[in-house]
């Protein structure tokens, strides 16, 4: 689960919500659209279930704007997913680090 997580699925969110949805070849209007439709849909589709965690809507929105300017500014669409892993390893590492943590802090307590 952890290399699906960490390589397997940001090289196939990004190259469908960028690659796919962003035509860097046509006009600036139809760039735009693919780019609105890539935020929505990848904010989106990591939301199925739990629509009313709106501080999760707001963290994937602001990651997926950040991926499509990346893409935009550098038009390369290896660098998007170097950036994805780079995320997704990121907060794999910190969450079961911060689970840890916290476990252990939660075992020290005394039980009344």
């Amino acid at each position: 689960m952890t290399i699906y997580i960490c390589f397997f699925a940001p090289c196939i969110e990004e190259f469908c919500f960028r690659y796919l949805l962003i035509p860097l070849n046509l006009s600036t209007r139809f760039t735009f659209i693919g780019a609105i439709i890539s935020i929505t849909s990848f904010a989106s589709l990591h939301m199925i279930g739990d629509f009313t965690n709106y501080f999760a809507l707001i963290n994937y929105s602001i990651m997926s704007i950040s991926f499509v300017l990346s893409y935009l500014i550098t038009k390369d669409i290896w660098q998007n997913i170097a950036n994805h892993i780079f995320w997704n390893t990121m907060l794999l590492i910190s969450n079961g680090f911060l689970s840890t943590i916290f476990v252990e802090a939660i075992s020290v307590l005394p039980y009344n």
